[in-house]
């Protein structure tokens, strides 16, 4: 370790990236071989297979993944109370069939723990400036791997072995991200299983935990994820719902109303569905009007306060001869609009049945069919500068908005409110971390210009920035 970190010809080094993967696909199968003479084949591959989790089973690979789980779990932890890890044994050994390289790498593989990083800046095509939220004390540190530095976000969260080198650090095997809105419970569940005799476990304890346990943290992830997906579906407010009134005057009085009120708008572009009687005409029920009340509801970013901010919509109503037809596709919108039809027609229309389908119990019973065939999503027919355009200006009304919005996560405060409070500031800065993450995505996907450091800096999170 006597090389400077920039000499190019140093595996260790900062200038050395190629050296280093080539010491590192020697090292390997000689660790596994080591390992597996120590341990034995079968004991090794049983360790391996506990470490895959039931969703990468049946992937190509994933037997892989828990191999390499399982190599480092050997070389860091004792395989019994009291005794050495076969990483310590080999040390003793003087690292018996490794050359100068490989043992200077093992000396720091043999320290290797699993850690919950959060990337804070792409640095580089190669390099990320990270913080391991099980090591606060050790503060930023650089990893070097193009992977996660050409696919990562900032502040994305990852469950991923990792070995700190003089230099640098490095990840090791594959990792899982982890949602930031899962943080907390992975974490608490994580530390009870640690140790169930104590609240406050080290985060040491709770490395070595995941260690010995990588591939149940695995397995906790993706329940984590999908317990909330379910949660998420099922308080969703996605109902298809009809109702069917007779009329009473004549469908030319009902239409005059109609074609009155500005929150109707005639529908000449639909076309007939099966069920349509031969004479009738529909219309586009817009937020519009006395429809527009029911904004005052809804989420900021789905309010129009002009035109220009566009028109949502309330649902759709279909006139024939002998029938009204009422559509939404929300329960909330359907009970409101049914309000107003009372309002706008009186007893000119009489209630006959109603129907609401669950759209959101659909989906989630779909998405446990393991058959179902996943929808594509079709191309867009707009012009890509345009799109760019408008989806850079629909995030700078939204958060324009946003700052000034009362936000349940932060107690019901505004953002602008929660920043001069010391006890909100930390949630504040979570929520912040989780907004930049999605942006910074979509900004990669679409080629898009999402920046809202303007935002931080009116709030004051210059630790942000």
């Amino acid at each position: 370790m006597a090389c400077p970190g920039e000499c190019p010809s140093f595996p260790f080094g900062t200038k050395a990236y190629n050296l280093w993967l080539r010491v590192d696909g020697s090292w390997q199968p000689k660790a596994l071989h080591y390992i597996i003479r120590r341990l034995g084949k079968e004991k090794f591959e049983e360790m391996a297979q506990s470490f895959v989790p039931s969703w990468l089973e049946e992937e190509p690979g994933g037997f892989e993944q828990g191999v390499h789980a399982a190599l480092l779990r050997c070389l860091s932890l004792p395989l019994n109370d009291g005794g050495r890890s076969i990483g310590d044994e080999w040390a003793a050994e003087d690292w018996v069939g490794l050359n100068n390289d490989e043992r200077v790498m093992a000396q720091y593989r043999i320290r290797a723990l699993p850690g919950i990083l959060e990337i804070r800046r792409i640095l580089d095509d190669t390099r990320v400036e990270c913080e391991d939220l099980l090591d606060p004390g050790r503060g930023p540190f650089i990893v070097f791997d193009r992977s996660t530095a050409s696919h990562a976000a900032r502040f994305d969260l990852f469950l991923v072995w990792v070995v700190h080198y003089p230099h640098f650090s490095r990840l090791d095997g594959s990792g899982v991200p982890i949602q930031r809105n899962l943080i907390t419970s992975f974490l608490e569940e994580i530390r009870a299983r640690a140790d169930t005799s104590s609240k406050k476990t080290s985060d040491i304890a709770t490395k070595r935990y995941l260690a010995a346990h990588f591939g149940d943290a695995f397995e906790l992830v993706g329940k984590l994820a999908l317990d909330m997906r379910e949660r998420m579906i099922r308080s969703l407010d996605v109902n298809h719902c009809r109702a069917w009134y007779r009329i009473k005057s004549s469908p030319s009085a009902i239409a005059a109303v109609l074609e009155a009120k500005p929150d109707f708008q005639a529908d000449t572009g639909r076309k007939p569905e099966p069920d349509d009687p031969p004479d009738s005409r529909c219309f586009s029920w817009l937020r519009r009007g006395e429809a527009k009340r029911i904004e005052r509801t809804m989420p900021s970013v789905f309010r129009h306060k002009s035109p220009e901010d566009g028109v949502g919509s309330l649902g759709n109503v279909r006139l024939s001869s002998d029938e009204f037809l009422l559509e939404c596709f929300a329960r909330r919108k359907f009970e409101f609009a049914k309000k107003l039809l009372k309002k706008y027609f009186g007893n000119d229309l009489v209630f006959l049945r109603e129907e609401i389908v669950d759209l959101a119990q659909q989906a989630l019973e779909r998405s446990k069919d393991s058959a179902d065939v996943p929808e594509t999503t079709p191309e867009s027919t707009i012009p890509p500068e345009v799109e760019k355009h408008l989806l850079e200006q629909f995030h700078r009304r939204h958060y324009e908005k946003f700052v000034d919005d009362r936000i349940p996560m932060l107690n019901g405060l505004t953002p602008r409110q929660a920043a001069v409070l010391p006890e909100m500031r930390p949630i504040l800065i979570d929520l912040m971390k989780l907004h930049m993450q999605g942006l910074e995505k979509q900004s990669r996907e679409k080629g898009l210009a999402l920046d809202i450091d303007w935002l931080l800096k009116d709030l004051g999170l210059h630790e942000l920035m």
